[in-house]
């Protein structure tokens, strides 16, 4: 049985859906938050800019040692002005 999505703004959707998945499980290289999220590689890096500007989060881009852009990761370093628990509580059934 599929977990029923809040009803909010598909950008909004998406912002949420990419907090809930880092707020889950730290550390995501963008296939894997394509995965989750479903979201296209090209609109996580736009979403995430929006996110650390409008919610003064910041997800941050570790590259890692591989070709450039191919290899690295995404964290979730600051919750800005969102409360994690609450968040989480309300939100974070989003992703698997």
């Amino acid at each position: 049985m599929a977990i029923p999505k809040p009803k909010i703004a598909r950008d909004m959707l998406r912002k949420f859906s990419i907090i809930c998945a880092l707020g889950r499980y730290q550390l995501l290289t963008t296939r894997e938050l394509e995965d989750m999220t479903g979201i296209a590689d090209q609109t996580i890096k736009r979403q995430i800019a929006k996110i650390n500007d409008e919610f003064k989060m910041n997800i941050s881009y570790q590259r890692g040692s591989g070709a450039r852009g191919k290899s690295g990761y995404y964290s979730l370093t600051n919750w800005g002005v969102i409360d994690k628990e609450e968040f989480m509580l309300v939100y974070g059934n989003l992703v698997k």
